[in-house]
């Protein structure tokens, strides 16, 4: 008899209740990490991945992933970025900076935060670009400005600790508001769609014309990330909190 493991849609046989001993390209053995009761799922960790993985390589979405991820583009950090911009020798100083301190990426990593972890949620080469960005105005020379790079991108390597500021947080907070409210739907109507996407599958018969099958999958996978975003949003508020009380 072959027993197999695959994930559902709504991941739940995903859990710590086995490891894989050994695999190959036509089998899988699997070692109990508990006992388990005649007749009950077998479950085993598919890793510590974001629900972009799991969605990709496996076909099911993990409802509060510890492990998801959220990159966040440069531009809309950019775009809100203009608002801060004192004059052209500000921005030229603060771009050089930040090219050479290594800050100037495509996209930024958000995490789920973890209990009492501060900003660790939040990329740290987001956070110093932050930091310049909301900087006082710096019209010094291009020295000034490779050399200033060059000590930060240092201080980012050794993990050198960015003391929040408030103005920093507020930046952080009003880009992370930008995005949520840019979203072509709230949580709350991706909640409906999602039972609207379960009901019509439920009870489309033969000749109905139901759904298509990864339709809610795709539903949850967009609220997950919301999720996230709400998640690294409150964690930002309550710095910005501390920082004015």
């Amino acid at each position: 008899t072959t027993t197999t493991t695959t994930p559902t849609k709504t991941g739940k046989n995903a859990a710590d209740e086995a490891e894989v001993a050994a695999y190959t390209a036509s089998n899988m053995h699997l070692r109990a990490v508990r006992d388990i009761a005649a007749g009950e799922e077998l479950c085993f960790n598919y890793g510590n991945l974001s629900n972009d993985h799991f969605l990709i390589d496996y076909g099911f979405v993990e409802e509060n992933n510890p492990f998801d991820k959220y990159r966040l583009a440069n531009s809309k950090l950019g775009d809100a970025g203009m608002e801060l911009v004192k004059s052209e020798a500000d921005i030229r100083y603060k771009s050089s900076v930040l090219k050479k301190a290594g800050c100037l990426l495509d996209t930024f990593v958000l995490s789920r935060p973890k209990p009492d972890d501060g900003l660790a949620c939040i990329d740290r080469r987001l956070l110093q670009f932050c930091a310049v960005v909301t900087g006082d105005e710096a019209p010094h020379s291009d020295l000034e400005a490779d050399l200033e790079g060059l000590l930060l991108d240092v201080s980012l390597q050794m993990d050198a600790p960015i003391q929040p500021t408030l103005p920093l947080v507020r930046f952080l907070r009003a880009v992370l508001e930008q995005v949520l409210a840019e979203q072509p739907t709230t949580l709350a109507q991706d909640a409906d769609l999602l039972a609207q996407a379960q009901h019509s599958t439920a009870t489309a018969t033969a000749t109905a014309t139901a759904p298509p099958a990864n339709l809610a999958l795709a539903i949850r996978f967009r609220m997950e990330k919301k999720r996230l975003l709400e998640a690294v949003l409150d964690r930002v508020r309550d710095e910005e909190e501390k920082l004015t009380s």
